[in-house]
């Protein structure tokens, strides 16, 4: 979704370009971020958003299409599985 939609860290890789790790440095001063992978502001906004659709009851794919409205990636995105979400 962010590769496609032009927010993509191009240099990491992954995650989103120019984010912030506050939450992540925040999460390791109380001891409880993991300390193998990082994971940005924006980029944890997302995963909360989507977090907090598939818990109002939200398909997965449902959230998905709700994230790429912002990012419009130009193709219409699939979770690869949906196991134990759709209803």
């Amino acid at each position: 979704m962010y590769t496609l939609g032009g927010g993509i860290d191009e240099e990491q890789g992954w995650g989103r370009a120019g984010d912030t790790y506050s939450v992540l440095a925040e999460l390791s001063a109380y001891g409880a971020g993991p300390d193998w992978f990082s994971l940005g502001d924006r980029d944890i906004a997302t995963h909360l958003h989507r977090t907090s659709m598939l818990g109002a009851g939200l398909p997965l794919s449902a959230a998905t299409g709700i994230l790429c409205h912002r990012w419009q990636p130009g193709v219409r995105l699939l979770p690869s599985t949906a196991q134990g979400q759709e209803r």
